[in-house]
């Protein structure tokens, strides 16, 4: 690019800023230090875009977005049809600036009758702008409650077969009521010491197997369950052989804020 063309874009760059600043109230806008200003210059043109059509405040519904397509009823549709319709209404979508994401495995049938009669309902920011894509879920709509209880029991155990102490606010336990094998209630502190006491225990862990035996739930009473059976070796701190901790586990949870976390923990070498 030679100079000239530089120097130009490089004005249209502060221009742009300026428009941003007094139209749109972004103070001191930085788009990136080391953008090629040809790039730099595109994507301010995208933000001015998002920002002109923002304000405007216009909603719209995912099925208007896509240009209100003729479609087959989930009861009309035939099993030979599903697929190729599917296909086609999610190609419409993506190329509209929809998308829907899963994160468990869905049946194709359960996802077409959901598109059609539920997400062509949903209402939408009326923003298109190129690239940039509105992304639904569709277990926010219908919680995978099986796979949430063990994707968090999951990560409590991996934090408590670790050494390290950090991200202790992430982690999916019940500070409020978390209830210990006795029965009586813990705050999250006693929680926390318990957890810590066994990490400064061991200098290492090595988990050998885990496998859940069995998950049950019950939304309406908010309570859950993980049953598992598991292996893993402990290093003691002392430097002595390892500590071989195998058996069954069970952790209890609590379904708030739409939310699993771990509420009660028993299993071989932690009991609380």
């Amino acid at each position: 690019m030679s100079r000239k063309k530089k120097y130009e874009l490089k004005k249209e760059i502060e221009e742009k800023k300026k428009i941003l600043k007094n139209e749109f109230g972004m103070e001191d806008f930085h788009s990136g230090g080391d953008l090629p200003p040809e790039i730099e210059s595109q994507f301010l043109d995208h933000i001015m875009e998002f920002e002109k059509q923002f304000q405007q405040q216009n909603n719209t519904t995912v099925y208007k977005r896509i240009g209100s397509p003729d479609f087959i009823k989930p009861d009309k549709l035939q099993e030979n049809q599903l697929s190729e319709e599917l296909e086609k209404i999610t190609k419409l979508m993506n190329k509209n600036g929809i998308r829907l994401d899963t994160i468990c495995e869905v049946e194709e049938k359960e996802i077409y009758r959901f598109i059609t009669e539920e997400l062509f309902d949903q209402e939408i920011e009326d923003i298109n702008i190129p690239g940039m894509m509105t992304t639904f879920i569709y277990e926010e709509f219908y919680p995978n409650h099986e796979y949430d209880i063990k994707e968090n029991s999951e990560d409590v155990l991996n934090y408590i077969l670790k050494p390290d102490k950090e991200f202790w606010e992430y982690i999916p336990f019940e500070r409020e009521n978390f209830i210990s094998k006795d029965g009586s209630k813990i705050n999250e502190g006693k929680l926390k010491k318990a957890i810590f006491d066994f990490k400064d225990s061991f200098s290492s862990f090595t988990l050998n197997k885990f496998e859940f035996t069995t998950v049950k739930f019950d939304i309406k009473r908010k309570e859950g369950i993980a049953e598992f059976e598991i292996s893993y070796n402990a290093k003691p701190e002392s430097g002595t052989d390892n500590i071989k901790f195998e058996g069954k586990g069970i952790f209890s949870l609590n379904f708030e804020y739409e939310f699993w976390a771990v509420s009660g923990i028993d299993m071989p070498g932690l009991a609380i």
